[in-house]
């Protein structure tokens, strides 16, 4: 598919991108469907088994670093492959664990490491390279995959009912294998211009008057022309910001809720059937909202994730009210308000990344950036299933979420990527000639 082709090739990565991120996170995020089976085989304590998690996700965070890295050096593809075979690896051990250390080195370590290296870091560093126009859309269909890896809970429920967790982890281990390295293969080059083709597929006398347009809408010169090293990022207040914003959302935020809701529906009456419905209903909400990725970049990030934020805040309310009310309607409620606010958030954060800190080197800031995630995910399946161990409710954890969100919110727009870079819907609006006198 080079140059004539009707069908620009990035959009092949974007879709392939999709399903492999579907599957290989559903590995990690499928989590919450195991964590009752095995709290029910092995009667561990709540706070320790869903440490399970915990290492999972610091381990996946300090492994983002070195991905990048990797990835500056060696191209995506190999990283990709790499950790997709880790990954194959990690899940099919964790089937054979009947200790809890057995489940940190297994699921923990090696099926982490492999979910980084088959995920977010390599994948974004190659879509900043084919799309800059369309960055927020393409990021968004990407991380939509996400969202479809809490689907997967209500076949991996069904999967545990009938043959138990530890075949469940081998068939998941065997999708990864027989879907997920073939679709690699279809990343022939990491850039366009290594096929022939320009970004975003465009053409090239349509590159060349919009390439200037875009370089003189820059609202930060001194900014937007540094050649951006680790290094140099990590000095700056923007990074920091973008991390803990990270920090807050992905991690905190969303991991806590993702570990334990399940249960905590399970606490508050419903089957466990019922609550990995509810599960796939906000995955399948998460999907919507990522597909609404176009819209940071026609109304900025900072406003999109601040929409997106008080969606989630308000899904948390209704489940707060879970248990506390017989309204059956409420964990509907809380699944479409906090998927869809997790999926425009999700793609928010990476894209205002890209925009921030956009060059050769971003594959090694990526990895940096994506350590907050794992740190606060680190802290927030540990931290929901201490508070529960200790006062015998989820009330105070899920109040720690909307804290959470809500200074995530601050703390992007401190980072303030609109004041280095407009969008495309902004620059349209900035350049538009007025028609009257």
């Amino acid at each position: 598919m080079r140059k004539g082709s009707p069908l620009f090739y990035g959009w092949v990565i974007v879709g392939a991108s999709f399903i492999w991120f579907s599957i290989a996170y559903g590995v990690r995020y499928s989590f919450s469907v195991f964590y009752p089976a095995i709290l029910d085989d092995f009667g561990w304590s709540r706070a320790g088994t869903a440490s399970i998690l915990s290492v999972n996700m610091i381990v996946y965070g300090l492994t983002a670093p070195l991905a990048g890295t990797l990835v500056d050096r060696f191209g995506p593809r190999r990283v990709l492959t790499f950790g997709a075979i880790l990954l194959v690896l990690g899940t099919a051990a964790a089937s054979q664990a009947r200790e809890i250390w057995q489940f940190y080195l297994t699921y923990g370590v090696l099926t982490a490491a492999g979910t980084c290296m088959a995920g977010s870091t390599p994948t974004l560093t190659i879509l900043s390279n084919w799309f800059i126009k369309r960055r927020g859309a393409a990021v968004g269909i990407f991380s939509a995959g996400t969202g479809l890896s809490f689907v997967y809970a209500i076949f991996v429920e069904r999967l545990i009912f009938h043959i138990g967790w530890p075949a469940t982890y081998l068939v998941l281990a065997a999708t990864v294998a027989l879907i997920v390295l073939p679709l690699v293969a279809l990343i022939p080059r990491p850039r366009p211009q290594d096929m022939g083709l320009l970004p975003d597929g465009d053409k090239e006398q349509t590159a060349t008057a919009e390439v200037p347009t875009a370089q003189r809408a820059v609202l930060d010169e001194k900014w937007a022309s540094t050649s951006w090293t680790l290094p140099k990022a990590v000095k700056t207040y923007r990074f920091w910001t973008l991390f803990f914003a990270f920090f807050c959302t992905l991690g905190i935020g969303w991991t806590l809720v993702a570990a334990h809701q399940v249960k905590f529906l399970e606490d508050a009456g419903s089957t466990r059937m019922f609550a990995a419905i509810i599960y796939g209903l906000y995955g399948v909400m998460f999907v919507i909202g990522n597909l609404c990725g176009f819209i940071s970049d026609r109304i900025g990030r900072e406003t999109a994730f601040t929409v997106g934020s008080i969606w989630c805040i308000l899904g948390v309310f209704f489940l707060l009210l879970v248990g506390k009310t017989s309204a059956p309607w409420l964990p509907f409620l809380y699944a479409i308000a906090f998927g869809l606010g997790m999926g425009i958030c999700l793609p928010t954060l990476p894209a205002s990344a890209t925009d921030l800190f956009q060059g050769k080197n971003f594959g090694s800031i990526m990895g940096s950036q994506v350590l907050g995630f794992a740190l606060g995910g680190f802290l927030g399946p540990w931290l929901g299933g201490w508070i529960y161990d200790v006062s015998g409710s989820y009330t105070s954890a899920f109040i720690l979420v909307i804290v959470a969100f809500a200074a995530a919110v601050v703390l992007l727009w401190i980072a303030s990527p609109g004041k280095i870079r407009p969008v495309t819907g902004k620059l349209h609006r900035a350049t538009r000639q007025p028609l009257g006198p």
